[in-house]
């Protein structure tokens, strides 16, 4: 599946679990689920859904991006925003998923020099599931995989493989981090003169749950409506930096309150975001 904005992958996705996924039990509940899908977003910053159903909130898929340039293994108050976070911390309120642990940092800075030494380099990658995870928390396996970044034809591309999707939640604010931490390698390599290619995620699993098929019903409706596939634009400031955001203290962690995390997202879309079009 391709799509030219976030919302309209979205749209496409449902449809296509609609019209060809098949029923399975997973744990006592029922998910609608098809296997080996590849979505593609040709423009990563067309990252808004427009869809009321599904009630996506920007205010949100901030605050996780905030939380994983934190990187701080414990939600603290994001699970306030978000209840899966407090459902799968282990006994000292850690989990596995905050993929900014994996991404940012020494991992970042190989793949910046890798790419900025070797523009045809297909080993800019960062692993994100281990073997270590198999063993560590049980409620929290995460769901992606790996990140691979690719220069072709002077556009950098990001493949996102990840083991399994849920099409309303996971799948939604990951393609908007991804959206971002995409923006943010190319402002990384900007003396390459190179511009925003495609990110294609690699699902094992994409699924819809039980309690969200009459969403995605509604979702189906307007799977091809141009008013709602258009997508909200996030242009992140070029000239932002991993560095940047470390330095000017960015990021989220557990120790910030409910009223510190909107106040630092609602920064954030102010001065680093050129402005929502």
């Amino acid at each position: 599946m391709e799509g030219r904005s976030l919302g309209q992958l979205y749209y496409k996705a449902a449809r296509k679990l609609l019209l060809h996924g098949q029923i399975v039990d997973t744990r006592g509940s029922e998910v609608l689920e098809l296997i080996d899908q590849k979505l593609r977003l040709t423009n990563p910053t067309k990252l808004g859904i427009y869809d009321r159903a599904r009630k996506f909130k920007k205010e949100y898929a901030i605050a996780e991006l905030l939380w994983y340039i934190g990187r701080d293994p414990k939600p603290g108050n994001i699970g306030e925003l978000a209840s899966i976070w407090k459902d799968i911390q282990d006994d000292e309120g850690k989990v596995e998923s905050n993929y900014g642990l994996y991404i940012f940092g020494e991992n970042w800075e190989w793949v910046v020099t890798e790419l900025e030494s070797d523009p045809e380099s297909r080993r800019a990658v960062i692993s994100i599931y281990s073997n270590n995870h198999k063993h560590s928390n049980d409620k929290d396996h995460p769901c992606t995989m790996s990140l691979q970044f690719l220069i072709r034809n002077e556009h950098l591309h990001l493949i996102w493989n990840m083991r399994s999707s849920d099409l309303v939640f996971g799948f939604c604010n990951d393609m908007f981090c991804a959206g971002m931490i995409l923006q943010l390698m190319l402002n990384e390599l900007d003396e390459m003169d190179l511009r925003l290619g495609d990110i294609t995620f690699n699902l094992g699993s994409l699924h819809v749950y039980e309690r969200h098929f009459k969403m995605i019903m509604q979702a189906n409706k307007f799977w091809n409506d141009p008013s709602k596939v258009a997508g909200e634009t996030f242009i992140l400031n070029n000239d932002l930096t991993q560095q940047d955001l470390r330095l000017n203290f960015w990021g989220i962690n557990s120790s910030h309150s409910l009223e510190n995390i909107s106040k630092k997202v609602s920064q954030f879309e102010r001065e680093c975001i050129k402005g929502f079009i």
